[in-house]
C-alpha cells in the first residue's frame, strides 16, 4: 500500500463573509487578498482560458485566491511550516 499526501500550498481559503485569501498562523492573520501589503497573492482575476498555462498557474481557481509563489516571504513561511 502506498500513501500519497497531496497538499495544495498555492491557493487560499474559499470566499467567506469576510473575504477570500485570508490565511492565519496560530490565529493571527498573516495575509489577505483584499489588503495584500506584502504581495502574497496574485491579483490577475479568475482563469478565462484553461488552455493558457500561465493563467492556470497564476490566476484564481474556482474563487480561491492564488498565492504568489515568487514572493520570497511567502515561500519562506511555507518552508518553515510555521
Amino acid at each position: 500500500m502506498k500513501l500519497i499526501l497531496d497538499i495544495v500550498y498555492n491557493h487560499s481559503t474559499p470566499p467567506t463573509d469576510v473575504g477570500i485569501g485570508r490565511p492565519y498562523d496560530d490565529g493571527i492573520l498573516i495575509a489577505g487578498h483584499a489588503d495584500d501589503q506584502n504581495n502574497w497573492c496574485h491579483h490577475y482575476g479568475g482563469v478565462s482560458d484553461w488552455e493558457d498555462e500561465w493563467q492556470v498557474q497564476n490566476c484564481d481557481l474556482c474563487g480561491l485566491a492564488t498565492f504568489n509563489e515568487n514572493n520570497q516571504g511567502y515561500r519562506d513561511h511555507i518552508k518553515r511550516g510555521d
